[in-house]
């Protein structure tokens, strides 16, 4: 990841994390996996990071509350996210194995 992330900034681009259900991440894990979740956001380093939670236990540097009519009625709630079309997951001897379908790894980046 270090070597995606060194290449990411190199060409220039900022780096975005986004944490959905940031809420265990916020007080519900054991100082172990608190620990751990703290080095991997150094280790990523974002120039923006978005935390999402329904129910937030910490209040961040700003907060926006949404009626839930509003929500549906905006389709925003998903049962999943496309990030890049052009990848591909297989299911190899018992492990999901992601490539690119037809591309290269600057489609990942770009």
């Amino acid at each position: 990841m270090s070597h995606i992330l060194e290449r990411t900034r190199g060409e220039g681009r900022k780096v975005l994390l986004i944490i959905d259900e940031s809420h265990y991440s916020a007080g519900q894990m054991d100082e172990k996996e608190k620990s751990a979740a703290t080095r991997l956001r150094d280790d990523i380093g974002a120039d923006l990071t978005i935390e999402v939670s329904a129910t937030p236990l910490l209040s961040g540097d700003e907060s926006v509350n949404v009626q839930i009519e509003d929500v549906k009625a905006e389709g925003v709630i998903k049962k999943g996210v496309v990030l890049n079309e052009n990848f591909k997951n297989t299911l190899e001897n018992g492990k999901i194995k992601t490539d690119l379908a037809g591309g290269n790894e600057a489609l990942v980046l770009g």
